[in-house]
């Protein structure tokens, strides 16, 4: 990429993603060109510390009541696990990091030239395995615990929290009561429970089976709740939002933190940017200090985003069948353009790598070759 855009010094704007392999190709390429930081990304990057903060906190919203279920259907129902501790998310969050740091690594060597053999190489990775993280990614990290299908220890449930309301706090004295009551299971899972209780009990709130936390709302639906236009949102979803946003100060803080910006975004309000940043920082919460962190680092291609009208992502608000439309639009025209048309000299970084891998034959039916 830094070589094609050193021998074509006509390119003005370059629309980039904000991984380092591109920020620098463009630097080192074409320094005389503006970079502009794809809008999509930049906004699905606030989502993430959205929901990344709602898991943090352990904002939870009841779904709306639903209609009496078959027993078997409630007994199919994939519960949440209780094994699911700050502990045992920080280990699960540690393992997807590492494997979503080596997806990065390996596009990163592949948009570079790199083949897939010379990755393993450098990596120290199976071909198979830098094949996998070259042709789909991992599971992102921060997700939502994943669900676990009804345990040997739903049947006591119940008996556990009235006991646990009593006082008593012991899991062996706990697992020898319910073992005589017909419990086969494991001791390791009653303490598991019980330090899952001593942990979400400890701000003072009350203890919730795994049935109430099965029945609530994702942190990611709730992320897109709390994204939403008021106008766009039904009677229900508004009142499901107001309950939401009555369950902290932090949720409405960053509700409107989240609003503003994407109003930022949708119209273009560039010179509001520094003084959106300064109030998420102002506001404390980590997530989004880590995001204008991030903005920071990048900050003219982030403010010519808001700024100037391109993008290598589409813009929101328009229907399936517009967005494609528009994107053939823009490749057309910035792929295939005679030489001499302005549009040609303002190049996405994602079509540019593509078109450059043409002549290689690895995407024949992306492009046509320019007559």
């Amino acid at each position: 990429m830094k070589r094609w855009l050193a021998a074509h010094s006509e390119v003005e704007i370059v629309s980039r993603d904000r991984g380092a392999v591109y920020i620098d190709g463009a630097t080192w390429g074409a320094p005389q060109a503006i970079q502009v930081a794809d809008r999509w990304h930049l906004l699905s990057n606030l989502g993430d510390a959205v929901e990344e903060f709602l898991i943090r906190a352990h904002i939870r919203l009841q779904e709306p009541a639903m209609e009496p279920r078959a027993p078997q259907e409630t007994l199919d129902k994939p519960l949440s696990s209780f094994s699911a501790t700050p502990a045992c998310q920080r280990k699960s969050q540690a393992r997807l990091l590492r494997k979503w740091k080596l997806y990065e690594r390996v596009q990163e060597l592949h948009a570079a030239g790199m083949s897939l053999r010379k990755i393993g190489e450098e990596l120290g990775l199976a071909r198979n395995t830098v094949r996998k993280y070259f042709r789909q990614p991992p599971d992102p990290p921060l997700p939502t615990p994943r669900s676990l299908r009804a345990s040997q220890l739903d049947p006591y449930e119940d008996y556990l929290l009235e006991r646990w309301s009593q006082g008593e706090r012991n899991a062996a004295q706990l697992y020898r009561e319910i073992s005589q009551r017909g419990y086969r299971g494991a001791a390791t899972m009653v303490r598991a429970y019980i330090g899952h209780l001593r942990t979400t009990t400890a701000d003072g709130s009350p203890p919730r089976s795994r049935k109430e936390r099965a029945q609530s709302i994702s942190p990611r639906a709730l992320r897109w709740l709390l994204a939403r236009k008021r106008d766009d949102l039904d009677q229900k979803e508004q009142a499901r939002l107001e309950q939401l946003l009555n369950l902290s100060p932090e949720v409405q803080t960053i509700y409107d933190l989240l609003q503003a910006f994407l109003s930022i975004a949708r119209e273009r309000k560039h010179q509001e940017l520094r003084p959106w940043m300064g109030q998420a920082v102002r506001s404390g919460i980590p997530e989004l200090k880590s995001f204008v962190a991030g903005i920071e680092r990048d900050y003219d291609a982030v403010h010519a985003a808001l700024r100037l009208p391109w993008s290598q992502g589409v813009d929101s608000g328009q229907s399936q069948q517009a967005q494609n439309a528009q994107a053939r639009d823009v490749r057309t025209c910035r792929l295939c353009s005679p030489a001499t048309t302005a549009l040609t000299r303002r190049l996405t970084v994602e079509n540019l790598l593509d078109w450059s891998r043409w002549g290689q034959g690895l995407f024949p039916a992306l492009h046509q070759k320019p007559g």
